[in-house]
């Protein structure tokens, strides 16, 4: 008879060797907002739901505020359900709780999480996430990275009471830009216009390209005014240095729209408020901000 440490391996006694292959794993979710969103565990337990307090939120319909778990007992990774509506479902079968194993599937409503110890294919998310995230141009956010970054924000100013603010901005006459330059100078000039905003970005600020010549900044934790003085020192960076594109100087400036949210208020009428204050700054003679 063999002695006990040439018998299988128990959550009691997990090789070392292995231990070290599972240090790091990653949730990366598969499919909704969050597609390719990435989060190392380690040894503190890591909650998943809509809640924007859980260190994975998701979005997904479906999912519950605390929907499930995932911690680490003994050097394995269990996810439990948190008495979820939907309940909590690995590789499609229903699970309370359950071990998890490199390439495991956690579904939780419509949203699908997986489980990864392979730092190849960790690698390989993240390529994907990176692409959805950031545009390829600017380096600017993405429209899909604004929309689930304004619900999180959005959802934690309803609940403390802080404010919100979103600024919304396009380049003025850009049509003329690529109708007499092309469109090799039009993308010089957004992506010109992406580096001198961010560089005048407020502290907290994010900035996302939304469109094609269209731009959206959230402005977390600051009420209209403060916000309006934000917007105008962006306004004035983009203004005061003309864009240069193989010896073409081409002078820019922007519109911009600002608006706070209000009590109650949905991402798409905030939206639709800043867009119509956008709207007006262009029609007061644009390069100005309302």
């Amino acid at each position: 008879m063999g002695s006990p440490s040439q018998g299988p391996p128990t959550a009691l006694s997990f090789p070392p060797e292995r231990a070290k292959a599972a240090a790091r794993p990653h949730l990366v979710v598969l499919s909704g907002p969050e597609l390719g969103k990435s989060f190392e565990l380690g040894n503190e337990p890591v909650e998943l739901g809509r809640d924007p307090s859980c260190a994975l939120p998701l979005t997904s319909e479906g999912v519950s505020r605390k929907h499930a778990r995932v911690q680490m007992i003994f050097a394995l990774y269990f996810v439990s359900d948190l008495g979820s509506t939907n309940g909590t479902f690995v590789n499609d079968q229903p699970a309370s709780m359950a071990q998890l194993k490199d390439g495991d599937q956690i579904r939780l409503g419509e949203a699908v999480v997986k489980f990864v110890a392979n730092h190849v294919e960790l690698r390989y998310s993240q390529e994907v996430h990176g692409r959805a995230t950031t545009d390829a141009l600017t380096s600017a956010a993405t429209k899909l990275q604004f929309q689930f970054d304004l619900e999180q924000l959005l959802q934690k100013s309803h609940g403390s009471g802080e404010p919100l603010c979103l600024a919304l901005f396009d380049l003025d006459h850009f049509k003329h830009v690529n109708d007499a330059w092309g469109h090799e100078v039009g993308d010089a000039v957004l992506v010109g216009v992406s580096a001198a905003v961010q560089q005048a970005l407020p502290p907290g600020c994010s900035l996302y390209r939304v469109g094609g010549e269209e731009f959206a900044i959230l402005m977390p934790g600051q009420l209209r005014a403060e916000a309006l003085r934000g917007a105008e020192q962006v306004r004035a960076a983009v203004a005061v240095e003309p864009i240069h594109h193989d010896g073409t100087r081409l002078p820019v400036t922007i519109s911009v729209g600002v608006a706070q949210l209000g009590d109650g208020e949905t991402p798409g009428q905030l939206y639709e408020r800043a867009d119509r204050l956008l709207y007006k700054s262009k029609l007061s003679g644009r390069n100005r901000v309302c």
